[in-house]
C-alpha cells in the first residue's frame, strides 16, 4: 500500500500544530499563576478594653488563643489600677500550663510580670501559638478591691 506524500505532509503538519498549541497553553498558564502575587497574611486583633475592679484576694484572668500557623503574635497596651494604699495591681501573662499551675498556687514563671505597679505599659511577643492568660492580680491585697482601666490587644497575622 502506497501512501501519498501529501497525507504524511499534513498529518506532520497537524501534529506539530497540536504540540505547539499544548505548549504554548502551558506555558501560559504558568506564567499567568507566577504573575499572581501570593496572598497576603490577614491581621487579627483582639482587643481587651474595658473598666472592671477586681475584689480584696482575687484575680480576674482573660483567655487569649493563638492558632496554629499564627505569626508576629504581639500582646501591647497600657492599664492602671487605683484603690486601697498604694494603687496597685501585679499583671502577668502565662501559657496554659504555668496558669493552671498558678492557680493552684505553685510557683511558676510568667512571660511577663509587672510586679505591684500602679500603671505599666505592655509589649510582649508571644513565642507560639497556644493558649494564654493575661492576668490582673489582686490576691495580695487583704482589705482594698482595685479599679482597672486596661486597653491591650492581641495582634497576630494568619
Amino acid at each position: 500500500m502506497q501512501v501519498k506524500v501529501g497525507y504524511v505532509v499534513a498529518l506532520l503538519a497537524v501534529l506539530f500544530l497540536g504540540f505547539g498549541l499544548v505548549v504554548y497553553f502551558v506555558h501560559a498558564d504558568q506564567a499567568a499563576a507566577s504573575a499572581q502575587p501570593a496572598p497576603q497574611p490577614k491581621l487579627y486583633t483582639e482587643t481587651i478594653d474595658g473598666a472592671f475592679t477586681i475584689p480584696h484576694l482575687h484575680d480576674k484572668a482573660y483567655r487569649l488563643a493563638v492558632p496554629s500557623g499564627a505569626k508576629d503574635a504581639v500582646l501591647q497596651g497600657h492599664f492602671t489600677a487605683t484603690g486601697g494604699a498604694n494603687n496597685d495591681i501585679e499583671v502577668s501573662l502565662m501559657d496554659d500550663d504555668a496558669f493552671v499551675n498558678w492557680q493552684n498556687r505553685h510557683s511558676v514563671t510568667p512571660i511577663y510580670i509587672s510586679g505591684r505597679v500602679t500603671q505599666g505599659t505592655l509589649n510582649v511577643s508571644l513565642p507560639n501559638a497556644g493558649t494564654y492568660y493575661l492576668i490582673f492580680n489582686n490576691r495580695f491585697s487583704v482589705f482594698s478591691p482595685k479599679a482597672v482601666q486596661d486597653n491591650v490587644s492581641l495582634t497576630y497575622k494568619h
